[in-house]
């Protein structure tokens, strides 16, 4: 290909060739500077989206590897989940009439990550975050120590920052019963479009169970039932208040048909045995919340979402190499899920 150099006054003092040079040398510095300026777009300058979460214990299974897989990512995230044990909708905003009466009220668990200092003030020597709106109260262990855990009030956590994304969630056991959903979201997503107004509110989806959970026996219906029920309450909810979805079931559900559950200690949902085996009569056996694989499946599903980010530098924990688990299907699971949750709402 000839490159036309356009007329320049020191061209025919110093000849082409050097002109030449010249200009070669310029390109190469504007090249340099606009790779500074993208970089400092994407992440180095950029400011940490911030992210509150409103759940149960399928929102605390984000706390394990969300932080790391966004920094593998090169995604800038500050985030705070607020739970409740088993909390639903209705509960929530029962929870929520209480608090707002009584600002030191502070029945939801906080689980937070941020990257700096800034986010934070000093109180009694401690750091507090989201400007006071959580408290560290003193819990008692096993052991006979006391562990502080921190506490927060849902209206003080939703002023006490400026965030960019709320997520909520329908809990698991009323997740597939449409009816469940109302006027409860809709009066969360009043609550927080009054006390956060400049933030995007995004939906979960939760996850179907695995298939030894009693409660599917109890309710007379296969993972795969409850996964098709809980899929349509999520979508009409999302379709109804002009909402996305962040589709941690789909993924797990994509997960189950790519890889087919041989055994319910294989799948992305359930605690398998310590020794690997499925538990024995008596034995306890977690079948409702996601597994290690699962925990990270949900992470990477909401890295793709929040971020638009194709996973590609995501990193598979230790435990999970060992075990021979595949990262490019955990990606492929993740991205199409997300895919996929842009159609289904529309």
């Amino acid at each position: 290909m000839t490159v036309a150099f356009p007329p320049h006054p020191q061209m025919g003092v110093l000849g082409l060739p050097a002109y030449r040079a010249i200009i070669s040398n310029m390109n190469v510095r504007r090249v340099l500077m606009a790779g500074v300026t993208a970089l400092c777009s994407m992440s180095l300058c950029a400011e940490p989206l911030k992210l509150l979460a409103i759940g149960n214990s399928f929102t605390g299974s984000l706390n394990a590897d969300l932080p790391r897989i966004a920094k593998d990512c090169g995604c800038e995230l500050d985030y705070c989940l607020l739970i409740v044990g088993g909390c639903s909708l209705m509960h929530h905003m029962e929870l929520a009439e209480l608090a707002a009466d009584d600002r030191d009220y502070a029945p939801w668990m906080a689980l937070f990550n941020f990257k700096d200092g800034t986010t934070y003030t000093c109180k009694d020597g401690h750091r507090i975050p989201l400007c006071d709106a959580l408290s560290p109260v003193m819990r008692a262990q096993r052991d006979g120590s006391a562990k502080p855990r921190w506490d927060g009030n849902i209206h003080k956590a939703l002023a006490g920052e400026k965030w960019d994304v709320v997520v909520v969630q329908q809990s698991s056991q009323m997740s597939w019963k449409a009816s469940s959903y109302e006027p409860w979201l809709t009066q969360m997503i009043a609550l927080i479009r009054a006390k956060a107004p400049q933030a995007k509110i995004m939906l979960q989806q939760t996850w179907s169970y695995n298939e030894l959970a009693p409660r599917l026996k109890s309710w007379g219906m296969t993972s795969e039932q409850m996964y098709d029920r809980l899929t349509d309450a999520y979508v009409g909810a999302a379709k109804r208040h002009g909402l996305e979805i962040i589709p941690t079931g789909k993924a797990f559900q994509l997960y189950r048909e790519k890889k087919p559950v041989t055994s319910p200690i294989d799948d992305v949902v359930g605690s398998p045995a310590s020794d690997g085996k499925l538990p024995r009569e008596g034995e306890k056996f977690d079948a409702v919340h996601s597994s290690t694989l699962g925990s990270y499946l949900q992470s990477c599903v909401w890295v793709a979402k929040l971020f638009g980010n194709d996973l590609a530098k995501a990193r598979l924990p230790k435990p999970l190499e060992k075990r021979g688990c595949s990262l490019g299907l955990i990606r492929a699971c993740a991205t199409d899920a997300v895919a996929w949750s842009r159609e289904a709402v529309r």
